[in-house]
């Protein structure tokens, strides 16, 4: 996983096989090791969907 459009660190919960791991996003890559794909943010408190007019 990598942040690439949000210019700063960006601390996030990644949902794994093994249980809630919670990472800092930056600019560089970091691997997650899970036995189904990760699912980031499972809280949905980052990374929503906002629909305006």
């Amino acid at each position: 996983m990598k942040n690439k459009i949000i210019p700063m660190l960006l601390p996030i919960d990644i949902l794994t096989g093994s249980g809630t791991a919670q990472i800092i996003l930056t600019d560089k890559w970091t691997t997650i090791k899970s036995s189904y794909p990760p699912v980031a943010d499972p809280k949905g408190y980052y990374l929503k969907t906002v629909y305006s007019n």
